[in-house]
C-alpha cells in the first residue's frame, strides 16, 4: 500500500525543542504543526518574561525557514510539570487562572506575528466559552500594544484533546485549525492512565473514539478547516493507517518518525 506518500498525506511536524528542526527544512514540510512551548519553561526556575519568550520563538521561526509555526500556549500536565505553577491546574484552566502568564505569552507571540507566519493554539479546550475568552484576551493585547495598525500574520487554533470537546465538537466555532491530541483522547476513551498508553496501543483505535473523530472530520471537511492529527497517534504506523482511512490527511509526527510516511528517499 503506497498511501503515505506526500501526494496523499501532508506532513506538519511536531517539535518540542529547537534542535529538532533540521538545518534545511525539507520541501514536503507544510508547516510546523505543533511547537510545544512548555518545554522552553520546564528546565527553568523562573517564568521567562515577554522578551525572553519573544527571542526564543523568533529563533524557532527563523529556523523554520518561512513555514508557519503553530505555537501551542503553555500546556502544563502531570507529565510536563512546571515548578512555579504546581497545583494551579492544567491546560486552558491554568491559563485562565494566570492572566498575566497568558498575556505575557500572547504579547510575545502577537508581536512575533508582525514578521513571521504563526499559529496560536489553545490547549485542552472544553467549550466555546473558553474560545471566546481567549479571543477576548487576544483582542485586548492587540489594542493595548497598539498592534492593530500593523498586519499580524497569525491563525487561531484549538487542541481537541478532551472527550467532551470531541463529542460536542459541532457546538465549537471561531478557530482556523484544529489539532487532535491523540494521547489524552485515547486515555480518556479507553479509561486508562496516560502513562499506560505505550503499553496499550489499541487505545488509539478505540471504536467510540474513532466514531466521534469521524464526525469531527465530516464537520471540518464541510467547513474547510485544517485538521491535524498529533501525539503518539501520528507516530504509530497502525494508528496512522486507521486514521487515514477515517479521512485524516494532515499529520504532525515527530521529525524522527516521518520515515513512517514513506517519504521519497531524495529529500
Amino acid at each position: 500500500e503506497n498511501l503515505y506518500f506526500t501526494h496523499t498525506v501532508t506532513i506538519h511536524p511536531a517539535i518540542n525543542i529547537e534542535s529538532e528542526l533540521p538545518p534545511i527544512i525539507p520541501s514536503y514540510w507544510a508547516s510546523i504543526g505543533l511547537y510545544r512551548t512548555e518545554f522552553f519553561f520546564m528546565d527553568k526556575n523562573y517564568l521567562p518574561d515577554e522578551i525572553e519568550q519573544y527571542l526564543h520563538y523568533q529563533k524557532i521561526c527563523q529556523k523554520a525557514g518561512g513555514l508557519r509555526v503553530r505555537f501551542r500556549l503553555l500546556d502544563v500536565e502531570l507529565d510536563k510539570p512546571i515548578r512555579m505553577l504546581e497545583g494551579q491546574g492544567y491546560g486552558i484552566e491554568l491559563l485562565m487562572k494566570n492572566r498575566s502568564l497568558l498575556v505575557t505569552q500572547l504579547r510575545a507571540l502577537l508581536t512575533l506575528s508582525k514578521d513571521y507566519p504563526i499559529g496560536i493554539t489553545v490547549p485542552m479546550i472544553n467549550a466555546i466559552e473558553e474560545i471566546k475568552q481567549i479571543k477576548l484576551v487576544i483582542d485586548e493585547v492587540i489594542k493595548t500594544d497598539d498592534l492593530q495598525s500593523t498586519h499580524l500574520d497569525y491563525q487561531f487554533g484549538i487542541m481537541v484533546e478532551r472527550k467532551n470537546a470531541l463529542k460536542a465538537f459541532s457546538t465549537l466555532s471561531g478557530f482556523d485549525y484544529v489539532l487532535i491530541g491523540t494521547n489524552d483522547l485515547s486515555a480518556e476513551y479507553g479509561e486508562i492512565e496516560r502513562s499506560n498508553l505505550t503499553l496499550n496501543q489499541n487505545a488509539y483505535l478505540n471504536k467510540a473514539f474513532q466514531t466521534d473523530l469521524q464526525n469531527l472530520i465530516k464537520i471540518t471537511n464541510q467547513d474547510n478547516i485544517l485538521t491535524i492529527l498529533c501525539g503518539d497517534g501520528a507516530n504509530l504506523i497502525d494508528v496512522i493507517k486507521e486514521n487515514y482511512h477515517l479521512g485524516i490527511r494532515h499529520f504532525a509526527p515527530s521529525p524522527k518518525n516521518i520515515c513512517l510516511y514513506r517519504m521519497p528517499q531524495n529529500e
